[in-house]
């Protein structure tokens, strides 16, 4: 049974943990279902039911407000402790870490009875979901549930919605990458890939595209693990491996399906890579994903994959790698004194321009709070399958070697360059960009 959870932000404003939590457990104007303590073992809740709800709810609530990717509440031997990751960097919540800890097997089962799953099993992981309602919008929070040796440790994810009406101008594209995108995307086939690590948003690059190309004269079908956002007027396959739902067994149904554009949630093996290669060879456009650092490292994987490169080249059209990085606050943004040219030589500066270059940083203040940025960007690296790229790839020639080429032949610009690009308009810090990419030698 779904439970409802109705929150009124009007009459209760959410400002930040502190307020939030201290309102919460005051039981001062907080909403509360009546029937919740019915629905809970008398045991494990019992009378500190009300605070508990409250404290659920308002951690949940506090994080949509403060657009907070991903909720953790994990326990250990003596304390435990309620994380949010917010522009990629996790932050503790400090206040009431006590009631927290004497409270935690109530909280869990809190969260299992939110998300519909098994408050008794307490051996294996779980995974569910919460639709929340705050305002009169509904927030969808996918809910993963993890036994270790101290409790069950709980991440919730909070799917952010606008990335389906993102557009493709949107992502943050440079002008010569989006018009090579834009130009890949509207062919009648071949194969598109998405690459970076978890979290640096190759889904929502994907749905922006998928939203782009979603027309009702095009039959759309996508397979993926687990399905983010339902998207009218695409068929959506949940891939379930533990009773045969494959991407490979997606996809080959697909194929019987008579679709235009097929989007594979992500290429984990060499059969679903050699069915996507396929079914880009048969007329279809396929999207997909891949674990790769960066563009060029995508088609030495796919090879040793077993994909035979004489397929690549005639099936691959385009690759795009990406991080998100952190934008510098523009409340609290100051000269970066560490930035010395030296520091600037190391990150591939030209000496001049590292002699005159100003870098900049944030020191943190209250509209960030105290983080020093202020939201995140795409930083991407677009890498066209072109003449010379194909020669290269027929020629067994090394990642570094396709990059090299493709660098000086065809204009590809690598993320350390976007990323570069970045920290000479004032937009990202130095240390942001040692964070996230790979100094060249």
């Amino acid at each position: 049974m779904t439970d409802p959870i109705k929150v009124d932000l009007q009459r209760k404003p959410v400002l930040s943990p502190k307020d939030a939590f201290r309102q919460a457990l005051s039981g001062a104007d907080s909403v509360i279902p009546t029937t919740i303590d019915a629905l809970a073992p008398k045991g494990d809740i019992g009378s500190g039911a009300p605070n508990v709800v409250s404290f659920v709810n308002n951690a949940i609530e506090n994080a949509i407000t403060l657009k907070v990717s991903d909720i953790h509440f994990e326990i250990f031997k003596e304390c435990a402790r309620l994380r949010y990751r917010r522009d990629g960097l996790m932050k503790e919540v400090t206040e009431y870490v006590n009631f927290l800890f004497d409270n935690y097997s109530a909280i869990t089962t809190r969260i299992k009875i939110m998300s519909s799953l098994d408050i008794s099993e307490r051996r294996l992981p779980q995974d569910g979901k919460i639709s929340f309602q705050i305002k009169d919008d509904t927030v969808d929070i996918r809910v993963s549930i993890l036994p270790t040796a101290c409790g069950e440790r709980v991440v919730m994810r909070i799917m952010d919605k606008s990335s389906l009406s993102m557009p493709v101008a949107k992502l943050g594209f440079e002008e010569t990458q989006l018009k090579q995108l834009e130009k890949a995307i509207h062919s009648p086939q071949g194969m598109i890939l998405v690459t970076g690590p978890t979290g640096s948003g190759k889904s929502t690059t994907l749905y922006a595209i998928l939203n782009e190309l979603n027309e009702d004269d095009v039959n759309i079908l996508t397979a993926e693990d687990p399905v983010e956002y339902n998207v009218e007027g695409i068929g959506q396959v949940h891939v379930k491996d533990n009773i045969g739902l494959t991407f490979t067994a997606a996809l080959r149904s697909f194929l019987r399906q008579d679709p235009e554009i097929i989007m594979v949630g992500e290429i984990r093996d060499k059969d679903t890579a050699e069915i996507s290669v396929k079914a880009a060879l048969t007329g279809h456009l396929v999207l997909s994903t891949l674990h790769t650092n960066d563009a060029p490292s995508t088609i030495t994987r796919l090879i040793n994959m077993g994909i035979p490169a004489y397929l690549l080249t005639s099936s691959l059209c385009l690759i795009v790698a990406q991080r998100l990085v952190r934008l510098i606050c523009p409340h609290c943004k100051i000269e970066d004194v560490d930035a010395t040219p030296a520091k600037l030589k190391s990150l591939n500066f030209s000496e001049e321009e590292a002699a005159t270059l100003k870098a900049y940083k944030g020191t943190g203040c209250d509209k960030c709070m105290q983080m020093g940025s202020n939201g995140r960007c795409a930083l991407h690296e677009v890498l066209t399958i072109t003449k010379t790229v194909k020669q290269a790839m027929l020629q067994g020639l090394s990642d570094m070697e396709i990059s090299d080429i493709a660098r000086t032949q065809d204009g590809f610009v690598n993320m350390q360059e976007r990323g570069r690009q970045f920290i000479r308009e004032g937009v990202m810090s130095v240390e942001e960009y040692e964070r996230n990419l790979v100094v060249e030698d």
